[in-house]
């Protein structure tokens, strides 16, 4: 049996996020809004959340 990241790899994904704890999914949501609307200047995905505000 696969695990969720190498099920995702083998489909193509070229990076995943993914959490090893229980994430709260309001947060999780404004994170994700975030993240996206820094790659639409081409900041790069690392940098993109780096600095989206997260404060893990």
């Amino acid at each position: 049996m696969y695990g969720l990241r190498t099920v995702l790899v083998i489909a193509g994904s070229e990076s995943q996020l993914i959490s090893l704890w229980k994430v709260d999914d309001t947060v999780t949501s404004k994170l994700i809004v975030i993240y996206y609307k820094r790659l639409q200047p081409a900041e790069g995905r690392s940098e993109a959340l780096r600095r989206c505000g997260c404060r893990c």
